[in-house]
Protein backbone atom coordinates (compact mmCIF):
# COMPACT_ATOMS: atom_id res chain seq x y z
CA UNK A 1 0.00 0.00 0.00
CA UNK A 2 1.58 3.51 -1.02
CA UNK A 3 2.54 5.18 2.40
CA UNK A 4 0.50 8.17 1.91
CA UNK A 5 -2.72 6.14 1.50
CA UNK A 6 -1.82 4.56 4.65
CA UNK A 7 -1.67 7.30 6.63
CA UNK A 8 -4.37 9.00 4.80
CA UNK A 9 -6.29 5.49 6.26
CA UNK A 10 -5.15 5.63 9.54
CA UNK A 11 -5.93 9.47 10.21
CA UNK A 12 -9.02 8.99 9.08
CA UNK A 13 -9.50 5.87 11.35
CA UNK A 14 -7.79 7.73 14.26
CA UNK A 15 -10.49 10.97 13.80
CA UNK A 16 -13.33 8.61 13.59
CA UNK A 17 -12.61 6.51 16.58
CA UNK A 18 -11.80 10.12 18.43
CA UNK A 19 -15.11 11.08 16.94
CA UNK A 20 -17.19 8.09 18.62
CA UNK A 21 -15.69 8.10 22.09
CA UNK A 22 -17.16 12.19 21.78
CA UNK A 23 -20.37 10.91 20.47
CA UNK A 24 -22.95 10.12 22.86
CA UNK A 25 -24.19 6.74 23.60
CA UNK A 26 -27.55 5.82 21.70
CA UNK A 27 -30.56 6.89 23.98
CA UNK A 28 -32.08 4.56 25.90
CA UNK A 29 -36.05 5.52 25.54
CA UNK A 30 -36.59 4.89 29.26
CA UNK A 31 -34.26 6.67 30.23
CA UNK A 32 -35.19 9.38 28.62
CA UNK A 33 -38.78 9.31 29.94
CA UNK A 34 -37.50 9.20 33.32
CA UNK A 35 -35.32 12.22 33.04
CA UNK A 36 -37.97 14.44 31.94
CA UNK A 37 -39.92 12.91 34.69
CA UNK A 38 -37.41 13.80 37.38
CA UNK A 39 -36.28 17.24 35.45
CA UNK A 40 -37.33 20.63 37.61
CA UNK A 41 -37.20 23.42 35.13
CA UNK A 42 -34.92 26.24 35.91
CA UNK A 43 -36.78 29.73 36.04
CA UNK A 44 -35.71 30.55 32.76
CA UNK A 45 -37.42 27.81 31.22
CA UNK A 46 -40.36 28.14 33.86
CA UNK A 47 -40.98 31.65 31.72
CA UNK A 48 -39.20 33.92 33.87
CA UNK A 49 -35.94 35.15 35.57
CA UNK A 50 -35.56 36.62 39.48
CA UNK A 51 -37.72 39.57 39.94
CA UNK A 52 -35.01 42.49 39.31
CA UNK A 53 -34.26 45.87 41.24
CA UNK A 54 -36.78 47.71 38.59
CA UNK A 55 -39.68 45.49 38.91
CA UNK A 56 -39.39 45.25 42.86
CA UNK A 57 -39.05 48.57 43.90
CA UNK A 58 -42.84 49.12 41.72
CA UNK A 59 -44.25 46.00 43.38
CA UNK A 60 -43.13 47.81 46.65
CA UNK A 61 -44.75 51.01 45.09
CA UNK A 62 -48.08 49.13 44.31
CA UNK A 63 -48.17 47.79 47.58
CA UNK A 64 -47.46 50.92 49.72
CA UNK A 65 -50.32 51.90 47.59
CA UNK A 66 -52.43 49.07 48.40
CA UNK A 67 -51.68 49.40 52.20
CA UNK A 68 -52.85 52.95 52.05
CA UNK A 69 -56.29 52.17 50.82
CA UNK A 70 -56.69 49.37 53.43
CA UNK A 71 -55.61 51.50 56.14
CA UNK A 72 -58.58 53.54 54.88
CA UNK A 73 -61.06 50.97 54.41
CA UNK A 74 -60.48 50.31 58.49
CA UNK A 75 -60.80 53.54 59.61
CA UNK A 76 -64.18 53.41 57.31
CA UNK A 77 -63.15 55.98 54.58
CA UNK A 78 -63.85 55.61 51.23
CA UNK A 79 -62.01 58.04 49.41
CA UNK A 80 -59.20 56.18 48.06
CA UNK A 81 -59.23 56.78 44.12
CA UNK A 82 -55.54 58.77 44.56
CA UNK A 83 -53.99 55.32 46.38
CA UNK A 84 -55.90 53.63 44.10
CA UNK A 85 -54.01 54.93 40.58
CA UNK A 86 -50.99 54.37 42.15
CA UNK A 87 -51.23 50.98 42.58
CA UNK A 88 -52.66 50.47 38.74
CA UNK A 89 -49.67 52.80 38.07
CA UNK A 90 -47.05 50.77 39.50
CA UNK A 91 -48.01 47.63 38.60
CA UNK A 92 -48.53 48.65 34.75
CA UNK A 93 -44.78 49.80 35.29
CA UNK A 94 -43.82 46.19 37.46
CA UNK A 95 -45.21 44.08 34.68
CA UNK A 96 -42.64 44.36 31.96
CA UNK A 97 -39.91 44.65 34.69
CA UNK A 98 -41.15 41.25 36.29
CA UNK A 99 -40.30 37.39 35.24
CA UNK A 100 -43.44 35.75 33.08
CA UNK A 101 -44.80 34.20 36.23
CA UNK A 102 -45.55 37.12 37.54
CA UNK A 103 -47.11 39.44 34.91
CA UNK A 104 -50.39 38.12 35.00
CA UNK A 105 -51.09 39.08 38.75
CA UNK A 106 -49.54 42.57 37.81
CA UNK A 107 -51.76 42.94 35.03
CA UNK A 108 -54.75 41.85 36.79
CA UNK A 109 -53.90 43.71 40.01
CA UNK A 110 -53.82 46.87 37.65
CA UNK A 111 -57.04 46.41 35.83
CA UNK A 112 -58.86 45.86 39.89
CA UNK A 113 -56.92 48.43 41.02
CA UNK A 114 -58.24 50.79 37.82
CA UNK A 115 -61.64 49.55 38.59
CA UNK A 116 -61.32 50.55 42.32
CA UNK A 117 -60.11 53.87 41.70
CA UNK A 118 -63.71 54.17 39.82
CA UNK A 119 -65.22 52.74 42.77
CA UNK A 120 -67.53 56.54 43.89
CA UNK A 121 -66.37 57.05 47.11
CA UNK A 122 -70.07 57.54 48.39
CA UNK A 123 -70.84 53.46 47.66
CA UNK A 124 -68.09 52.48 50.45
CA UNK A 125 -69.53 48.54 50.55
CA UNK A 126 -68.30 48.78 46.35
CA UNK A 127 -65.15 50.05 46.90
CA UNK A 128 -64.55 47.15 49.68
CA UNK A 129 -66.03 44.84 47.12
CA UNK A 130 -63.37 46.33 44.69
CA UNK A 131 -60.54 46.13 47.37
CA UNK A 132 -61.42 42.70 47.54
CA UNK A 133 -60.76 41.95 43.48
CA UNK A 134 -57.36 43.81 44.16
CA UNK A 135 -56.52 41.77 46.78
CA UNK A 136 -57.04 38.93 44.91
CA UNK A 137 -54.23 39.22 42.93
CA UNK A 138 -52.19 41.10 45.42
CA UNK A 139 -52.44 37.52 47.52
CA UNK A 140 -51.18 35.33 44.47
CA UNK A 141 -48.81 37.91 43.52
CA UNK A 142 -47.33 37.43 46.83
CA UNK A 143 -47.92 33.54 46.71
CA UNK A 144 -45.65 33.77 43.47
CA UNK A 145 -42.91 35.27 44.35
CA UNK A 146 -42.13 34.94 48.96
CA UNK A 147 -39.49 37.20 48.60
CA UNK A 148 -42.38 39.84 48.23
CA UNK A 149 -43.80 38.75 50.86
CA UNK A 150 -41.74 38.91 53.59
CA UNK A 151 -42.87 41.15 56.75
CA UNK A 152 -46.45 40.92 54.84
CA UNK A 153 -49.39 38.97 56.47
CA UNK A 154 -52.52 37.60 54.49
CA UNK A 155 -55.71 37.39 56.98
CA UNK A 156 -59.41 36.01 55.63
CA UNK A 157 -62.34 37.37 57.03
CA UNK A 158 -65.29 34.91 56.47
CA UNK A 159 -67.88 37.72 56.90
CA UNK A 160 -66.81 39.55 53.72
CA UNK A 161 -69.28 39.20 51.02
CA UNK A 162 -67.27 38.59 48.28
CA UNK A 163 -63.68 37.95 48.31
CA UNK A 164 -62.72 38.28 52.25
CA UNK A 165 -58.35 37.98 51.89
CA UNK A 166 -56.19 40.61 52.10
CA UNK A 167 -52.71 41.96 53.15
CA UNK A 168 -51.27 43.89 55.71
CA UNK A 169 -47.93 45.06 56.88
CA UNK A 170 -49.23 44.21 61.14
CA UNK A 171 -49.87 41.25 62.69
CA UNK A 172 -52.46 42.78 64.67
CA UNK A 173 -55.70 42.41 63.01
CA UNK A 174 -56.92 44.93 61.10
CA UNK A 175 -60.07 44.10 58.49
CA UNK A 176 -60.49 46.36 55.85
CA UNK A 177 -64.13 44.49 54.87
CA UNK A 178 -65.71 45.23 58.17
CA UNK A 179 -64.05 48.70 59.05
CA UNK A 180 -65.22 50.08 62.15
CA UNK A 181 -68.01 47.79 62.98
CA UNK A 182 -65.69 44.29 63.36
CA UNK A 183 -61.79 45.65 62.53
CA UNK A 184 -60.77 42.51 64.40
CA UNK A 185 -63.05 39.75 62.54
CA UNK A 186 -61.28 37.24 60.46
CA UNK A 187 -58.34 35.11 61.57
CA UNK A 188 -54.56 35.00 59.58
CA UNK A 189 -53.71 32.48 56.75
CA UNK A 190 -50.87 31.93 54.91
CA UNK A 191 -50.21 32.90 51.08
CA UNK A 192 -49.53 29.09 50.43
CA UNK A 193 -53.34 28.45 51.57
CA UNK A 194 -54.84 30.85 49.29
Amino acid sequence: MNPMKNMVLTLGVAVAMVACDEAPAPADPSSEVAEAETHTPSREEAGGASLGAEGRAQIVRALAAYETVRAALVADSADISTAATQIAEAADAATERSPVALRAHLTGMATEARELAAAPASDIARVRREFGDVSRHVVELLGAEASLAEGKHVFHCPMAEDYGQWVQNDADIQNPYMGSRMPACGAETSFDAT
